[in-house]
Order: structure tokens, then C-alpha cells, then sequence
């Protein structure tokens, strides 16, 4: 329940309004892109409105990395675009826009179960014809001078994965120097330097090995390098998870209790879906894990000490094999509806 109207950012945002990131559109396209394989734990499709996300995050922004300074957000696209060792890229209109508001999420696991078995992929759909001119934005922002940046070739496609530098160095939190443009945009303005508050380990961000590539008019944001290869080799003998018996049944049991326009629908095989939380409870190992679930936990109860893993709050050795659990997780899905006041969300289960 999110009744509106939405109040005004304060200066020097007064045209912004930040609860307008969370604009979730309704439609009736809820397609899955064929390359979607059917060896997945869940997947989503939510329609956002990316670039109006961007147009009203300035505030947020500036509240989560400026320490109480205003202005930073812009200061970082200004950078982007105009700092002569930057990507000179406008990240807004050589990007974002050219997305529509079609996103995809899908997760999947290993086989063997360990701290580092979740996969994660994320499709973001691109307007029709954009394809080379999102390529190419990739190119200028994602730079190959960048020292954690490694641009590889799959099968004729550019694959940009963040990696470590080299040679890192451990500091504290980082010093981001950006320019200072005054409304001439002359160029001898000074600088200053704004220090972001971020975690510098890299396990604290939230894709530290993501890699990105453009794939049948969908900008792809994979979790690993590995997982988005694997993605693209089945591809080539398409065995669409939309094609599968319990995803059809899924759907038509959306369908049956209402399921019609919307911004959200989610599919998920519960017993798949739930078997690395489990498993890593039992083994006591779900404060090291880097599964999404984990990350959010470790950031609500996680110590405050930088470097020191959090205590487990669930003893695991007694629970049992998880072949019995399993037996009781039939497939479920969501989904939901943009209203006047909010939000209305539906999630059900599946008898298996």
C-alpha cells in the first residue's frame, strides 16, 4: 500500500521524485527470450521503467556514497561524459534509453552445492534497431585501459568481465576525484573529491565477477563468465524453460486464479529454488555464502566489523536430508499488478 501522490526530492532536486525508481508498468507481455534455458531454479520478468529509474535516483545516490553532499550523482555523469581521461560516454542517452522497461531475472546453481554455487542472470531487453549503438556505449564505458575489465571474444560475440587488477592495492574506502563545471564549462575549473562510501572487498559488491554482452536484442548481465558461456553454447539447441511441463502449469494456474495485465510474473522450481539455503544452513556455512539471500541476510544481522563473518543463528546438524524436504516443494510462481495505491502481489505453491 503505497498510496501517491509522492512527495518532491529537496533542493537541488526539486524536480525529482524518488519513489518514481519504483515504476513498474503493466503489460501483457510476459515472453521469455528462447535462449532461456530450462535447467533454471526461478525466473522473473518485471516491466521497470529503467529510464525513469535513472531520471529520479539522483537523491538516493547522493544519500548511500556522497556523506551527506549533494550533487555527487550529477557530478558522476558530468564526469562520465566531459573528463578527457573518462569513458566520455552520456550514460543516459548512449545507454539506458536505448532499454526498454522488459527486465528478466533468472537463478540457477551448481550441482555441488558450495559458498560460491548461485547464478545469477539478468536480461534487460533493448529497443528494436539499438543493438550496435548499446554495443557500443558498452565499449566506451566498459574502456580496455580499465585495469578490472577484460573484454573477451565467444564465438564472434564481445563478452566485458570484471576481474581483479593485476596488481591491487589494499586502501580503505576510495577517493573518487571528479570535475567541477561551472555553467560555462570552462575547462581550467577545479576539482574536488568526493569520498564514496563503499566496501572495497570485492565480495561486497553486488556482481564481482559479472560479465556483460549483447544477445539477441537483450543487453545480458551474468553473475560469472562461466554461466553466461554456458548460456550462450545451449542457445544454439534451444530448450526454453518456457517450453517445460511445470512452467505451463504455472502459468495456467496464474491464469485460473486472475493472473491477466501486470508488471510481474515469477516461476520458480521451490525445491530447486531452496536446496543451496538449505544445504548451506546444514553445513553452518550460510554467513560465507554469496547467494543473494546470503548477502541480504549478512547486511541485516552481519557484525559491524569490517572482515569478521557473522555468527549463525541456525544450528544445521540435526536438520534432515534434504531428499525428504524436497518431496513437500512443488513448483510455484508469482505475480503482480500496479494499482492506484501500491501494489498488488499474489505468490502461490504448487502441490508437487
Amino acid at each position: 500500500h503505497a498510496p501517491g501522490p509522492y512527495a518532491k526530492a529537496p533542493e537541488p532536486y526539486k524536480d525529482i521524485t524518488p519513489m518514481d525508481m519504483l515504476t513498474f508498468p503493466n503489460s501483457r507481455d510476459f515472453g521469455l527470450p528462447a535462449f532461456v534455458p530450462n535447467n533454471v531454479a526461478a525466473c522473473a520478468v518485471i516491466h521497470w521503467d529503467i529510464l525513469k529509474a535513472f531520471d529520479n535516483c539522483a537523491p538516493t545516490f547522493d544519500k548511500l556514497f556522497g556523506e551527506n553532499e549533494t550533487g555527487i550523482w550529477e557530478d558522476v555523469l558530468e564526469s562520465l561524459e566531459k573528463d578527457e581521461d573518462g569513458p566520455q560516454i552520456n550514460l543516459r542517452n548512449e545507454l539506458i534509453a536505448l532499454l526498454e522497461p522488459h527486465v528478466t531475472a533468472v537463478t540457477s546453481y551448481q550441482p555441488e552445492i558450495t559458498a560460491t554455487s548461485e547464478r545469477l542472470l539478468f536480461l534487460v531487453r533493448i529497443k528494436p534497431g539499438n543493438e550496435e549503438k548499446v554495443i557500443a556505449g558498452l565499449r566506451k564505458w566498459l574502456r580496455e585501459d580499465d585495469p578490472t575489465i577484460r573484454r573477451r571474444q565467444f564465438e564472434g560475440l564481445d563478452i566485458w568481465e570484471s576481474v581483479e587488477p593485476k596488481s591491487p592495492k589494499a586502501s580503505a574506502a576510495p577517493t573518487i576525484t571528479l570535475p567541477v563545471y561551472t555553467p560555462d564549462k570552462t575547462a581550467d575549473t577545479p576539482r574536488k573529491e568526493h569520498r564514496l562510501r563503499r566496501g572495497d572487498d570485492e565480495e561486497q559488491a553486488l556482481l564481482p565477477h559479472r560479465s556483460v554482452a549483447v544477445f539477441q536484442g537483450h543487453l545480458l548481465i551474468a553473475s560469472h563468465y562461466d554461466y553466461l558461456t554456458e548460456v550462450l553454447t545451449q542457445a544454439k539447441t534451444p530448450d526454453p524453460v518456457s517450453e517445460s511441463m511445470d512452467f505451463r502449469l504455472v502459468g495456467a494456474r496464474m491464469e485460473a486464479i486472475g493472473a491477466d495485465e501486470g508488471c510481474l510474473r515469477s516461476f520458480s522450481r521451490t525445491d530447486e529454488e531452496f536446496r543451496p539455503t538449505y544445504e548451506l544452513i546444514r553445513m553452518g556455512k550460510m554467513p560465507e555464502a554469496e547467494t543473494m539471500f546470503a548477502r541480504m541476510l549478512n547486511a541485516a544481522m552481519g557484525p559491524a566489523k569490517r572482515g569478521k563473518v557473522r555468527k549463525q543463528q541456525i544450528e544445521g546438524k540435526e536438520m534432515p536430508d534434504f531428499q525428504v524436504v524436497r518431496r513437500a516443494l512443488g513448483p510455484g510462481g508469482t505475480f503482480g499488478k500496479t494499482e492506484k495505491d501500491g501494489w498488488f502481489v499474489v505468490g502461490f505453491v504448487l502441490e508437487k
